[in-house]
């Protein structure tokens, strides 16, 4: 002791500096390593995550605090204050979650480098600038709703200047501006504030201004009252159709949402200024007019009906044009008009569709001579089949098909039910035989077959009845002639191949149905069988019929020859259900 007291009196100030400083360090270094020891598996004194501090404690403990802090914060009720208006609402609403667990990690790796000097840095500056680190999930589309609920929960919207005709003069309407959300600051803030768990957050206000103001409107005060100087008429033959001065100034504007929202905000923070032109007439809001009135006009062509008298086809039924507004044309009547002096009623350009068939062109259809005639024969019918055969082959009587037409029976046939005058009848259904509306069609569905099979025509869909039917053996004897129809499941089709239009005519006497196709003959079709493969004419057995048809040209000549194979089941398999 004596010792370092002579030292200490001898030495000089320098000396004495340099074992201050000496032992600073060491102190400092001494404390230095005893934290870095005590925390190796612990986040360092200074650090906060969330605003919670977190210094000292394992990843583990870190984690539970966090995840404690954020689960009670998630459901906590927190006040949201825009322009003096409180609103409240749970940040999980936001679409908010928290990784705790990589925010601890951060946390922890802060002064845990393997930077020795920047861990050691870091570590001193800690306890005198404590570091908080932020953290944040959030799903766009929820946060983007949630804030565009509470913006138009508080906002004001704004309210564009608007032009009003009254007592012959128009006048301007002050525009009022509104407020909205400022999304782009608010965005940043809530982040942040959700990040620090904070329990009450302020909205940032932007005012919003409407596209249209007093002043603009001002301006082109004198070009609107010349658009809008006289009410507009619309006519169409003994139609009209007055357009007032109001209606024609509110054609000017297009109607849309001034505002920064829509789902992907996030994105987009700012509208686009509204940049100022002539007001005219807007397209846009015309057509949707026009569009209006075109129910009034607009109207599919009717052909002619037509049938067979003296051995000619002649109109029994009108034909009638088709019309449809032009939309476009019409709009650029009547922009023309509200820049002319002209007073006069505006008409309304109208396209014609001619009919395919009138009186005009009849002679031109090659509608001369009998193509084909299809017989059935159904005696010992009921009453209800027998109507519905009769309603159904009313339906097909007239029928007009063109020239590479595909005839569809049930697209012809319609609907079938009580409403149509059809009654309940037997029908082949799965696999029972029951009642149903419209029992017995197939009679003239089969009958249709019979007689674009000797029209020669292509057969593009036919399917059989499931078992044989006794009324549809004759005049063959065999079974296999026949074509069932349960639309849209089942269809029989044929097509036109003629180059000419056909003509069907129906008859119905007694129990005996006929198809009649009148055109220009170019073929015929003649049937050979049918005939027997495996089977009888005993329906409760299964059987196997075929029967060929040969094309055959104007001079006799077989051009093709069809192989119709018809499997039926026993009849057996198809209960009756009485229903």
């Amino acid at each position: 002791m004596k010792k370092l007291k002579n030292w200490w009196t001898n030495s000089k100030t320098w000396q004495h500096i340099s074992l201050g400083a000496g032992l600073i360090l060491f102190v400092y270094f001494f404390i230095v390593f005893t934290v870095r020891i005590t925390h190796y598996n612990k986040i360092l004194p200074g650090v906060s995550l969330r605003g919670i501090y977190v210094g000292g404690l394992t990843k583990p403990e870190a984690v539970a605090k966090l995840n404690d802090a954020t689960s009670r914060y998630l459901e906590s009720s927190i006040t949201y204050q825009m322009n003096g208006q409180t609103i409240t609402a749970k940040p999980s609403d936001f679409g908010v979650s928290y990784d705790n667990q990589a925010l601890v990690d951060m946390g922890f790796e802060l002064g845990h480098d393997s930077n020795i000097l920047a861990d050691i840095a870091s570590q001193t500056m800690l306890p005198f600038a404590a570091e908080d680190i932020m953290q944040l999930g959030i799903e766009n589309d929820v946060f983007s709703n949630e804030l565009i609920k509470i913006n138009n929960a508080v906002a004001t919207p704004s309210q564009n200047a608007e032009y009003q005709f009254n007592e012959g003069k128009i006048a301007v309407i002050d525009e009022q501006i509104g407020q909205n959300i400022n999304t782009g600051f608010a965005i940043f803030n809530l982040a942040s504030q959700f990040s620090a768990l904070d329990s009450t957050i302020t909205l940032p206000i932007v005012a919003q201004n409407p596209s249209r103001t007093t002043a603009m409107l001002g301006r082109q005060k004198d070009n609107v009252t010349n658009i809008a100087k006289v009410p507009l008429t619309l006519a169409y033959g003994d139609k009209t159709w007055v357009v007032s001065q109001q209606q024609l100034i509110s054609w000017l504007f297009i109607n849309t949402i001034d505002g920064p929202f829509r789902a992907d905000l996030l994105n987009k923070y700012y509208t686009i200024p509204y940049q100022l032109h002539n007001f005219t007439i807007e397209r846009q809001n015309v057509a949707e007019y026009l569009n209006g009135l075109a129910g009034e006009i607009n109207q599919e062509a009717i052909d002619a009906k037509l049938i067979i008298s003296g051995g000619r086809a002649t109109v029994f039924q009108q034909s009638r044009d088709g019309t449809t507004l032009n939309v476009q044309k019409t709009i650029d009547a009547i922009i023309d008009a509200t820049t002319s002096i002209s007073n006069k009623p505006i008409e309304l350009v109208v396209d014609i569709k001619k009919a395919d068939v009138s009186d005009e062109n009849i002679d031109n259809l090659g509608i001369k001579e009998l193509l084909s005639e299809g017989v059935t024969y159904f005696p010992g019918s009921s009453q209800n089949r027998m109507q519905n055969v009769r309603v159904g082959a009313n339906r097909f009587n007239g029928i007009l098909l063109k020239p590479g037409q595909v005839f569809s029976f049930g697209e012809y046939l319609g609907d079938v039910g009580p409403e149509q005058g059809y009654a309940l009848g037997l029908i082949i259904l799965d696999k029972t035989v029951e009642k149903a509306y419209g029992g017995g069609l197939c009679q003239v569905s089969s009958t249709a077959y019979r007689a674009a099979l000797l029209a020669g025509l292509p057969i593009v869909q036919r399917t059989n009845h499931s078992y044989a039917v006794s009324y549809y053996t004759e005049p063959f004897g065999v079974p296999g002639v026949d074509a069932t129809i349960y639309y849209p499941d089942v269809d029989f089709k044929f097509k036109n191949d003629t180059g000419w239009h056909i003509l069907i005519e129906t008859e119905m006497v007694g129990t005996t149905l006929k198809f009649r196709f009148y055109g220009t003959k170019t073929k015929a079709g003649v049937i050979r069988g049918p005939s027997f493969i495996y089977g009888s004419n005993d329906v409760t057995k299964p059987s196997h019929t075929v029967f060929w048809r040969d094309v055959v040209d104007l001079n006799g000549k077989v051009t093709k020859t069809d192989e119709i194979n018809t499997y039926y089941k026993s009849s057996l398999d198809f209960p009756v259900i009485n229903n």
